[in-house]
């Protein structure tokens, strides 16, 4: 009997630094050692992170041919530095 297959849940994000980068790869992490201990989930979660400050550059070069979201994560920290410099 073949192994149940899982669906791919995927999830794009693009990030100021790479805290943030590490932080993502560790929820992912944690999120599918979770799924995998529960025998009846049959999903499993992919988290694609970048370091790069703008997701539309990102999100155009994604080889997929669907509609894409793309987040944007970054700290308060970063933010407070955007809105000082926009002043």
């Amino acid at each position: 009997m073949a192994p149940n297959r899982k669906d791919n849940k995927q999830y794009f994000f693009t990030v100021e630094g790479e805290t943030e980068k590490w932080y993502l790869d560790w929820l992912e992490a944690e999120i599918n050692a979770v799924l995998d201990a529960n025998p009846a989930s049959n999903i499993k979660v992919s988290i694609k992170s970048k370091v790069e400050k703008n997701p539309l550059k990102y999100a155009k070069s994604l080889p997929i041919i669907s509609k894409v979201e793309v987040t944007h994560l970054l700290t308060t920290k970063a933010m407070n530095r955007c809105m000082l410099n926009s002043s």
